[in-house]
């Protein structure tokens, strides 16, 4: 059967076929060759800078595309990382839990079964090496608390029957070691520690 994977998410996502956020790639790979899957598509849809309010408004193309698949019988999962932007900027904890459900009801209306579709909880942010490598008004004039998104993550899988994986608490465990390139987005190590994570759920 044929089967496409689509990656939802923000610059985390957008970036994950590149030589240091590599782990979209590194799916791609584990499914098409080492799995011997070759009908499987992976479809990157990560989009730079944004929130999961602003991902929920620019969707229905998206759902459209899926739609489409699925009415030829492809098999659609979906892989969503959102979450990092909205601690960045703050948004309100209850706005974002409706911003991420309204997300997965589009996809299951769209014809994606709930079972596939992965949640991850959005990983930690070094906010000291983000301001010490961004731009003056880029800074961070505030500790960003991505634990209350990644909670609210793992309680809308549980609520909606969805898979979830926690890359949350791994690179809260992982902190000490080298994750980022700037802080927020990943070096190779930690796109690593996301695909082994992911590579038993798809």
């Amino acid at each position: 059967m044929t089967e496409a994977v689509f990656l939802l998410g923000d610059s985390l996502t957008q970036f994950s076929f590149s030589d240091e956020g590599c782990w979209g790639s590194l799916l791609y790979d584990y499914l098409y060759n080492l799995q011997g899957r070759k009908g499987t598509m992976v479809i990157n849809r990560g989009i730079y800078g944004f929130t999961a309010g602003e991902y929920l408004e620019d969707i229905a193309g998206i759902a459209d595309e899926i739609s489409a698949l699925v009415q030829i019988r492809v098999r659609v999962k979906v892989v969503i990382m959102l979450g990092t932007n909205d601690a960045f900027f703050s948004t309100d904890i209850d706005q974002y839990r409706a911003n991420m459900t309204g997300i997965v009801t589009r996809l299951t209306e769209a014809g994606v079964a709930t079972q596939d579709i992965l949640i991850i909880s959005p990983p930690i942010i070094d906010v000291t090496q983000w301001n010490s490598t961004s731009h003056q008004d880029e800074k961070l004039g505030h500790e960003a608390n991505v634990e209350p998104f990644a909670k609210c993550c793992s309680a809308i899988s549980s609520s909606m029957g969805s898979k979830f994986v926690d890359f949350y608490g791994l690179t809260l465990s992982r902190r000490s070691e080298k994750l980022f390139v700037d802080g927020i987005h990943f070096k190779k190590l930690c796109s690593e520690l996301l695909f082994e994570l992911l590579k038993s759920q798809l």
